[in-house]
């Protein structure tokens, strides 16, 4: 089994951007979630079978097939026991994702999509995998081309013309479409994307300063410095912020949103929560 996963910071594009994108290769019985992502994941099967569980109901996924996983939307899938399974993924924003994703025909309701030109797609995916962190002008502009590939890629050949009359859609509903930092330094920038994109996982100290070549004792002085809080602060600080938004907008059970914003333990979670917010998780919900 093989697994690659790149961040990718630019952000100059404002219609169609990349936040990440990565490869599983052959991982026996995987399985995904319960998991809520506040930006768009597109996951392409390369090999295997799998149900996928969302919206009280089950559905098939196959090889060739694109998954599409919407902002707030709680999904899980389990692959078909004793087999292998293969995927790659691009974590993508912008002001167009609507419109392109609702022009290939997905849905919330039916968030699944097979790829007229899967070897093309796959093809795509590797490469944008490979330029993601080339990390240079060249590099990020040829990166955000191959996004534009890989949503061509997407459409039939054969399909009707497109349409000149497009829709507007209203993406006020997430905040995938615009990034804020706290600072103008490269390696703090990258340093927020990195927690921005793995909260819900375990993040060390020392992975976020390894990711940024620079060692952890720098790193976390020139952290504090830009920012006036630490590296594990802000930490907690994304994880109680996201799991106040779930709060809001889910009916998750409150070990689910745990494991949401990467805390395995409900009661650690839980007495955070507290005392951040100054009440339960539970009290938090019934309040809004």
């Amino acid at each position: 089994m093989s697994y690659t996963e790149k961040r990718f910071c630019y952000t100059v594009p404002t219609d169609l951007n990349l936040y990440y994108c990565g490869k599983r290769i052959k991982t026996k019985n995987h399985k995904y979630g319960p998991q809520v992502r506040d930006h768009f994941l597109l996951v392409y099967i390369k090999e295997g079978d799998a149900v996928l569980f969302a919206h009280n109901k089950h559905y098939a996924l196959s090889s060739g097939q694109l998954l599409c996983m919407f902002p707030n939307e709680k999904i899980y899938y389990t692959a078909e026991e004793g087999s292998f399974w293969s995927n790659l993924w691009v974590g993508v924003y912008g002001t167009k994702i609507n419109f392109y994703i609702t022009s290939l025909g997905i849905t919330r309701e039916y968030p699944i999509y097979t790829c007229p030109n899967p070897d093309e797609t796959e093809k795509i995916i590797n490469e944008i995998i490979l330029s993601a962190d080339i990390n240079n002008s060249y590099g990020k502009i040829k990166t955000i081309s191959m996004l534009y590939d890989f949503f061509s890629s997407l459409f039939d050949r054969a399909a009707a013309p497109f349409s000149s009359i497009v829709p507007a859609y209203d993406i006020h509903n997430t905040d995938t479409h615009e990034i804020t930092y706290l600072s103008d330094n490269v390696y703090i920038r990258e340093a927020e994307n990195y927690i921005r994109f793995h909260y819900d996982r375990d993040i060390s100290i020392y992975a976020l300063a390894n990711s940024l070549n620079i060692s952890t004792e720098y790193f976390s002085r020139l952290f504090k410095s830009e920012t006036g809080i630490t590296p594990q602060n802000m930490i907690i600080k994304y994880r109680i912020k996201k799991a106040c938004s779930l709060l809001k907008s889910t009916t998750l059970s409150i070990a689910e949103i745990a494991n949401c914003v990467g805390i395995h333990d409900q009661r650690y979670f839980s007495r955070l929560f507290r005392s951040k917010m100054g009440c339960s998780p539970s009290e938090y919900r019934h309040r809004i």
